[in-house]
Order: C-alpha cells, then sequence, then structure tokens
C-alpha cells in the first residue's frame, strides 16, 4: 500500500507540467469511454507491433514506445526495420516499459494508448494522461487502423490507405477467383508433439489479406477461432491446399529454421501433410506476416500473387 500510494505520488508530482490546454472528446474504447485530446501531440504507446508501427503509417510519430530486448540486452521496435526502416536509434522514438510508471509520466504525454488493460491498470495510466485501451485482437485488421485513426485524428490517411488497400485486394481476387474453394493453414512449430495452428481473421495483416479475398479456414480452425496448440495425432485436421509456416525474423530465424522447427515438433511431419507432399508449403518471415500494417498487407498481396494465383496445385481433395 505504502510502495502503491508513493508511486502514485510521484506520478502526480510528474504530470504537474505546464501542458498547453487541449480540446477534449469523448472516445469509446475497449475498457469504456474516455476523455482525450481531440489531436493529441504527445502519445505513448504501449505496444510495437499493435500500436506503434500502425500509427507511423498513419503518419502520427508517437514520444515513446514499448518494445522488445535482445538477449544482449539492446532495444528494438519488432517490424520497425523491416517494414519503416525505424527503429528506437534512427528515430526520436523514446524506449518505455509498459509498467514503468515513473518514466511515462516523465514523459508528459497528453495520451497513453494500449494494447489491453483491466480498470486498475487504466486508472494507473489514467492518472498520468487520458488513456485508452486498443486490442488488435478485438476487430480485423483495418478496423483497428480505423479506430486507432479516430483517437489520434489521422482519419484521412487511414482512408487513403484503405482505398489503396480495397483496389488491391480486388486485383487479387480476380486472379484468384476461386479462392472460396482453396483452403489455407498458418502453422508453425510449437512444442514437441504439438504444432502452433494461428485462425486466419485474425493472424494480422497476412490473415486479413487471406479473409478478404475469400480464401477459407480449414473446420478444426474455425471451430477453435484462436490461436491453438494442436497434438501430433490431430495433424492432419491442420492439412490444407497451401500451409503458410511463419518463423521470427525479428530473431534472425530462416526457413530452415521454420522447417527445423516442425521437424522438432513433429518428427516426419511433412510425410503427414498434403499440401507438404506436393510442394504447396509457404515460409513467410512473421514480421511481415502478423503485424498489423499497410506495407506488410503489401507484401502479403504480393506473396499470394507469387504463391497461389494461378498456380497449378493439387487440391487437398484430389486423391494422391
Amino acid at each position: 500500500m505504502i510502495r502503491n500510494m508513493t508511486i502514485a505520488a510521484v506520478i502526480a508530482a510528474l504530470s504537474l507540467a505546464p501542458v498547453t490546454a487541449q480540446e477534449m472528446r469523448d472516445f469509446t474504447h475497449d475498457t469504456g469511454t474516455t476523455q482525450i485530446p481531440v489531436q493529441p501531440r504527445r502519445i505513448v504507446a504501449l505496444h510495437d507491433v499493435g500500436l506503434t508501427i500502425p500509427l507511423l503509417e498513419l503518419g502520427i510519430a508517437p514520444i515513446a514506445s514499448s518494445g522488445r530486448v535482445r538477449g544482449d540486452g539492446s532495444i528494438y521496435l519488432r517490424s520497425g526495420m523491416s517494414l519503416l526502416g525505424v527503429d528506437f536509434d534512427n528515430s526520436d522514438i523514446a524506449f518505455v516499459a509498459d509498467d514503468d510508471m515513473e518514466a511515462i509520466a516523465a514523459l508528459s504525454p497528453d495520451l497513453i494508448i494500449t494494447p489491453e488493460a483491466d480498470e486498475a491498470q487504466l486508472r494507473q495510466y489514467n492518472l498520468i494522461a487520458p488513456s485508452i485501451s486498443l486490442n488488435r485482437y478485438n476487430r480485423s485488421g483495418t478496423d483497428h487502423f480505423r479506430t486507432l485513426a479516430d483517437a489520434v485524428g489521422a482519419t484521412a490517411q487511414f482512408e487513403k490507405l484503405q482505398s489503396r488497400l480495397e483496389w488491391q485486394i480486388e486485383g487479387l481476387r480476380q486472379a484468384v477467383p476461386n479462392a472460396e474453394n482453396t483452403t489455407v493453414s498458418i502453422l508453425s512449430g510449437g512444442e514437441a508433439g504439438a504444432v502452433v495452428a494461428s485462425y486466419i481473421p485474425t493472424y494480422g495483416s497476412l490473415g486479413h489479406v487471406l479473409t478478404e479475398t475469400g480464401f477459407s479456414s480449414i473446420e478444426i480452425m474455425e471451430e477453435l477461432r484462436v490461436e491453438s496448440t494442436i497434438s501430433a495425432e490431430r495433424l492432419a485436421e491442420l492439412d490444407a491446399d497451401f500451409v503458410i509456416i511463419t518463423y521470427r525474423n525479428d530473431r534472425g530465424d530462416t526457413p530452415a529454421d521454420a522447417r527445423a522447427a516442425m521437424e522438432e515438433s513433429v518428427p516426419g511431419w511433412c510425410d503427414f501433410l498434403h499440401a507438404c507432399r506436393n510442394d504447396q508449403v509457404l515460409f513467410l518471415p512473421r514480421d511481415e506476416a502478423f503485424t498489423v500494417s499497410y506495407n506488410a498487407m503489401d507484401l502479403a498481396i504480393a506473396t499470394v500473387h507469387a504463391g497461389i494465383a494461378g498456380r497449378n496445385f493439387t487440391p487437398l481433395s484430389a486423391k494422391e
């Protein structure tokens, strides 16, 4: 209790820095309705992939962001360099840990955005500045962008990015007119004796492109509707016309590492999957596949054009 009171006192003191009066408005988010600035100027984003990267694409640079820590202790914005060429060391974005209330308060933000927070956490953030919770898993990739753009006053840039994407998706639908008859499964190596299967509609940029183009998820994932660890005994249920396997390129992994991870999880996995036996497996870097990003969706569209559209393939339904 004493420690909590001390932190609150420090935050209150740090938050007394003079600020320019701003016009405020009600904004409804995942945890309620909060009064926020109409045009926030000092945003702290507490998730790199889900908040900071989208903000940068919307033309809004936060003053600080949470990030990742490498084994050597260095920090980085996940997906920042691969998608935008932006990282902590080449920008004015400061690194801040999402639980370091004193450091966040010292930045004098006028808006704090967190990917998820309960009411108690938001109360702490709100001692510092108006705070909202926007979890990308609660809405589709572009709906997340739309809501975030509304929060930060960047709707015009969102509409520009969105109209370009819709034009690209329409071209992809024309290139894959039978997408609804083609199944796709997204997998990665998991613990021994199991693999991780992802639910396409919530799988970031790649999932959004596949869903909007009309590709079908496999039956088991339509039932689970969330990323799940599936035992090796059920591997055949994860088979599809095309299997996409992702790997952690931010950690230096390669397609060879993704293959090795699958083999370690389920020895001989390729023999059990129709897609693998027929060379219908695509290996993709996870940063570009999973991040909520229009640049990442560009790459996903190009991948589907190159790896699936117009390709003669052996459907899972065909007898081998």
